[in-house]
């Protein structure tokens, strides 16, 4: 359950963050460091954008889940339980994107 609690923490943060670009890879690494960042890690922007591969479909994922789960019907278990396997999902994803990140890399591989 905890670990539920901090990938919402990371949705949560990436959507609050204020962000004057719209570039994508700076959003995913905005999204990443949020998350890192509720896990108790102090990464930056600048030190993961380089590293993720993929920006524009991590992109949109992150953009259609957080709408998924905006708009999600908490009385029905079923939609729940979906809605966290496609967090789930996101944050594997997200995660896979950089993996190959040499700063990133030690603490993606305690995760996956």
């Amino acid at each position: 359950m905890k670990a539920i609690a901090i990938i919402l923490l990371a949705l949560l943060s990436t959507q609050s963050t204020t962000t004057i670009s719209v570039d994508p890879a700076h959003c995913v690494a905005d999204f990443i460091v949020g998350f890192f960042q509720a896990l108790g890690q102090d990464f930056k922007v600048d030190d993961i954008l380089g590293c993720i591969g993929n920006a524009q479909a991590i992109y949109n994922l992150i953009l259609k889940t957080i709408s998924d789960f905006e708009h999600l019907d908490f009385k029905n278990v079923l939609n729940v339980i979906k809605a966290i396997e496609d967090i789930l999902d996101l944050v594997k994803q997200v995660l896979e994107s950089v993996k190959g990140c040499s700063i990133i890399a030690p603490e993606v591989q305690k995760i996956l």
